[in-house]
């Protein structure tokens, strides 16, 4: 069996154009993420890991830097992401693929394997985790999952929101991970990229976190820094209920099953 991940990016962002391809420590943000998603005990290759982009040519520099990491690139529609999977899994045939937000780059490693052992050890279609710091969950699916999505949902433009047909439709069988327990600071955090004051804090944690080459990637460690940095939260607090409000504005999804056009609920 193969597994690979699939991280949707555009550069051509509403809010923070180019965002995954700002500097820190010299080195695109992404590259600090890809570097996490690498100490995986399931992603064994750089090539494993799929940046999904557009065929917009604003996305032409996204490619050479992709590819100057080592990691594989593949450019298909603007707005429908499940398409651009879809089409991207015609040509790497993983079994099982993470899907990770291109705007979270502070996953963590051992949520990666929690949700892919989980699994490949049972007869789920889709594993995800759901109570998170927002900008942490993750979810592995099948590629029969991305298959049945695939042939069932009717929304093309679903660039906001794609994950609620792996987690929200009764399009798949799903597991919901989330017995995770953390201090509860941290169930406040903004942790996701999406504006320039998510860019401040996330530059501040890698810069003070994570500088050396052999870093601790582990939660805990994590957990510990922002418990003594709590501060630091409130640089783009304030932006979570403009995103949430936007996110739900944006998300008009549907799918159909036996016959019937559902909607999917945010």
């Amino acid at each position: 069996m193969t597994e690979g991940i699939f991280i949707p990016i555009r550069l051509s962002s509403e809010r923070l154009p180019g965002k995954v391809l700002k500097l820190v420590n010299g080195r695109p943000i992404l590259y600090h993420m890809l570097d996490r998603i690498m100490k995986s005990k399931f992603i064994n290759s750089k090539k494993n890991i799929v940046i999904c982009t557009t065929m917009e040519e604003a996305d032409d520099v996204l490619e050479k830097k992709v590819k100057n990491y080592g990691a594989s690139i593949f450019r298909g529609p603007k707005n429908d992401l499940i398409k651009r999977f879809y089409d991207a899994n015609k040509i790497f045939n993983f079994n099982r693929i993470l899907l990770i937000d291109g705007d979270d780059p502070l996953i963590f490693p051992e949520h990666l394997d929690k949700v892919m052992k989980e699994q490949k050890n049972s007869k789920y279609q889709c594993v995800y985790t759901s109570d998170l710091p927002f900008g942490l969950n993750v979810k592995s699916i099948s590629s029969y999952a991305l298959k049945n999505v695939y042939n069932n949902y009717l929304s093309t433009k679903n660039d906001t929101g794609f994950g609620l047909y792996f987690t929200n439709s009764n399009i798949l069988k799903s597991k919901k991970i989330n017995n995770f327990k953390f201090n509860n600071l941290l169930s406040k955090a903004r942790l996701t990229l999406d504006y320039i004051e998510d860019f401040r804090l996330i530059k501040k944690i890698i810069i003070d976190m994570y500088s050396k080459k052999n870093c601790n990637y582990s939660f805990s460690k994590f957990e510990k820094y922002i418990i003594n940095n709590s501060r630091l939260l409130n640089i783009n607090l304030f932006r979570q209920d403009e995103n949430l409000q936007r996110s739900k504005l944006k998300v008009k999804l549907k799918y159909k099953n036996k016959q019937k056009i559902l909607k999917i609920i945010y």
